[in-house]
């Protein structure tokens, strides 16, 4: 797992580096936030579960089957790996996905593929508290998380809401529809 860690850490290295290189590269300076985004606050076994999240070819039945295996505990873990990544996005509302920073010749940072995006976080959560809500009421400090999240998900939907409300309107003006 030493490795893991010091390739993440290597590519967001690289990010940052890039990203001071072309001063007027959008990508490098997105990319570079979201793996430092990644890297932060991440043990390098949550690093690894980075990977299962952003997966392409992990579906809900995959997904569902994987989590019925996991223990009170291992449940809790998950959890709570899930609302770093919700704080991390509330804290970064800039660390958006990057997929063409891999398939960027002048980048090349694979890792930004490595990256699980709001959606598949807010997913994986929904299908952990669908799918074991009884039975992680029993713990204690399954409430306690939750009541940490309860915020950090107001604030996410809040955004959603307004960001909402915003593309509204520029469809609105773009087709013309708004008259001054």
């Amino acid at each position: 797992m030493v490795n893991v860690g010091k390739e993440w850490e290597s590519h967001a290295s690289l990010a940052i580096d890039k990203a001071r290189l072309a001063k007027k590269s959008r990508l490098a300076k997105e990319a570079s936030i979201l793996l430092m985004v990644a890297h932060d606050g991440f043990s390098d076994a949550e690093r690894c579960l980075h990977y299962l999240l952003a997966s392409n070819n992990v579906d809900e039945v995959v997904l569902l089957s994987s989590l019925g295996k996991l223990s009170g505990k291992e449940m809790m873990n998950l959890i709570h790996y899930l609302g770093k990544w919700l704080k991390q996005y509330e804290r970064f509302p800039q660390a958006i996905p990057c997929p063409k920073a891999y398939s960027s010749s002048s980048l090349g940072l694979k890792a930004c593929d490595w990256v699980p995006k709001l959606e598949d976080v807010t997913k994986c959560l929904g299908f952990v508290l669908d799918e074991n809500f009884s039975s992680l009421m029993m713990h204690p400090e399954f409430h306690e998380e939750l009541k940490s999240l309860e915020g950090v998900v107001s604030s996410l939907a809040f955004e959603a809401r307004f960001c909402s409300l915003m593309v509204n309107v520029i469809d609105k003006l773009r087709a013309g529809d708004v008259q001054s």
